[in-house]
């Protein structure tokens, strides 16, 4: 496996000082040797001893070696390699690609979006948790401040950063503040030393929960005002409200529900929560996006696709149809969306309730 690139010594901090602090790391602005604006994600750690230290730094160029090895995907932030200096020096620190536009969530308040151009950012998002899933790779940490935009749209970024960083001596950071988008089974620890792993299960009970965010410009469980109250409710069994949601349309909050399932085998898969957020996109209805939906749920059902231990797809393509049993895949996803709605029977001519005037025998 290739190693990332090293850009140390290759980057000009913008500022003397970090510009955001996310949960484990410091963010920077530089710029590296063509003028472009880059982020520099500094880890933090408590960590002096030099076994851990060296242990962390093999953890991260190995699991970076890893997304760096991706093919670039128009939904998912690239990672540029790694630099050192940033932070504490013996830990290597992520390089991406600066979104001047920042996060979902705040351009959500700054820009009027109607609902149905946000189910297009969903379906894009969808699309690029499905490559990530089809590669193997856990985001492990979906909410709308982990989404950045653009001129192309939405995109992915963190993923991976997360289960890097769940080990000991990060736990007291972990799950302040993101326990809104965490999947029960992540706040149930039997083992007090050790965290409980994310999978791609945890990852489509947090989707379900950033489409609350980016429909309706809310985070989820808006009813419940303390982490530790949102948290209780979760291990209880408590689900976000529809009423405080009153913006997503029936069809879709029964498409949510799905993916919030106390037994997380018994989630929707990726697969099939893209396709109905295609559909929607594509269709600009739930209505019949939900229609068509079920066609492919009955497609499925009669003749199920073998799927991994992780519960999803093992193909590989960059915008993959997600029809059940479709090959087919596409560079651009609103024609990879066209084509899925193509699946669709054709709806039959509705029969009139009343005869046509021309057809009533005068008397």
């Amino acid at each position: 496996m290739a190693s990332p690139a090293n850009l140390t010594g290759k980057l000009v901090p913008v500022s003397r000082y970090h510009f955001a602090c996310g949960l484990h790391c410091d963010l920077w602005q530089a710029f590296d040797e063509s003028g472009q604006v880059v982020v520099v994600k500094a880890v933090r750690t408590s960590w002096n001893s030099p076994e851990q230290l060296c242990k962390m730094k093999r953890r991260i160029l190995r699991e970076i070696s890893i997304l760096s090895a991706l093919k670039r995907h128009p939904n998912i932030v690239p990672f540029l390699g790694v630099t050192y200096g940033f932070g504490r020096a013996e830990i290597p620190a992520p390089v991406c690609l600066f979104y001047k536009d920042g996060d979902i969530v705040e351009y959500l308040k700054r820009i009027p979006v109607p609902i149905c151009d946000r189910f297009k950012l969903i379906s894009q998002v969808a699309a690029g948790l499905s490559y990530l899933h089809r590669n193997g790779i856990v985001h492990g940490d979906i909410k709308g401040v982990n989404i950045l935009m653009s001129e192309g749209g939405a995109a992915l970024c963190d993923f991976g950063l997360s289960r890097i960083l769940d080990v000991k001596g990060f736990t007291t950071q972990t799950v302040g503040g993101t326990c809104r988008w965490m999947a029960p089974e992540l706040l149930e620890c039997d083992k007090a030393e050790e965290l409980p792993r994310v999978t791609t299960f945890s990852d489509i009970w947090a989707f379900a929960m950033t489409v609350l965010e980016i429909i309706t410009g809310r985070p989820p469980f808006l009813d419940k005002w303390g982490d530790a109250t949102v948290l209780l409710t979760v291990i209880n069994g408590g689900r976000p409200n529809h009423r405080d949601y009153a913006e997503i349309d029936h069809e879709t909050w029964g498409i949510l529900g799905l993916c919030w399932h106390r037994n997380p085998e018994e989630r929707l898969n990726m697969k099939m929560l893209s396709l109905f957020f295609d559909l929607a996109a594509s269709t600009t209805c739930p209505k019949q996006a939900k229609r068509i939906w079920d066609e492919a749920a009955d497609a499925l059902s009669s003749q199920p696709i073998e799927q991994d231990k992780h519960g999803t797809c093992s193909r590989d393509a960059y915008y993959l149809c997600q029809w059940p049993h479709c090959q087919e895949f596409f560079t651009d996803l609103e024609h990879c969306q066209e084509h899925e709605v193509s699946h669709a029977k054709p709806t039959p001519p509705r029969t009139p309730r009343w005869p046509k005037p021309h057809d009533l025998v005068k008397m």
